[in-house]
């Protein structure tokens, strides 16, 4: 999944260019494990940013827990942009 929206985000401009681009994100998830915040942190091409945020929150995970309980959680993510 995470594969296909890369591909559909991908900003056409760098697509035809050629150019490929790792972003790092923050993501903030809730208790459900649903991301409520994704903010670029690092970008070696910060044309990809949107795209990277807009994949980000496309992302899912599992519920993190502390003592058994879902709990909130936020951590970086690295999404890799790159042609086939």
């Amino acid at each position: 999944e995470v594969y296909t929206n890369l591909q559909r985000y991908y900003p056409e401009a760098q697509r035809a260019a050629k150019k490929e681009a790792r972003v790092v994100v923050k993501l903030v998830l809730d208790a459900a494990g649903k991301v409520v915040t994704a903010d670029v942190v690092s970008s070696s091409d910060s044309a990809f940013n949107g795209a990277a945020r807009s994949v980000a929150l496309l992302m899912r995970f599992s519920p993190a827990k502390s003592d058994g309980k879902p709990v909130p959680i936020a951590f970086a993510q690295g999404i890799n942009f790159k042609l086939d």
